[in-house]
């Protein structure tokens, strides 16, 4: 018997950038849309987790509990059997996710883009990104953001 396809964070994760310039076979570069993924899954349940992340920004496993009107264990148990990986687990990568587009496609400050990620102190968002990238954000920033983010990205 086949298992539950597993359901991975990028195809959950709602991306802050509203439009993106592409580049045509022809030369000619615009500005386009983003698309957003309102319904990522197959599974209703990650989907209302996913528009939960995406709308309320609900990025504490209880505030996402209650958002849901379901029990953080009960939750977890979701969260696990149809991405196999633990409820606070999901809920930092998708935050990690989002902050690394913030610093790559933004202008916004460190304690800016910490509030836009969840964080109550820009100290506790500037630990957990050296501890998961071994490098500051503002390094992160500094060594990955492209020079024309600004023509590049609408966020």
């Amino acid at each position: 018997m086949k298992g539950i396809p597993k359901i991975t964070v990028k195809q959950l994760y709602s991306s802050i950038i509203k439009q993106k310039r592409v580049t045509n076979a022809d030369g000619w570069t615009r500005m386009e849309p983003v698309e957003q993924n309102d319904n990522p899954t197959t599974s209703p349940v990650m989907n209302a987790v996913a528009r939960a992340m995406r709308e309320k920004m609900c990025f504490d496993a209880y505030e996402l509990g209650r958002y849901l009107q379901v029990g953080v264990t009960e939750l977890d148990g979701v969260v696990r059997l149809y991405m196999g990986m633990s409820l606070g687990r999901f809920i930092r990568e998708y935050r990690d996710m989002r902050a690394i587009e913030y610093l790559t496609c933004s202008s916004l400050s460190i304690g800016e883009i910490a509030k836009a990620c969840g964080y109550a102190f820009s100290t506790t968002f500037t630990n957990d990104f050296k501890r998961r990238h071994q490098m500051s954000p503002l390094h992160y920033r500094n060594r990955f953001r492209p020079a024309s983010y600004k023509e590049l990205y609408r966020v």
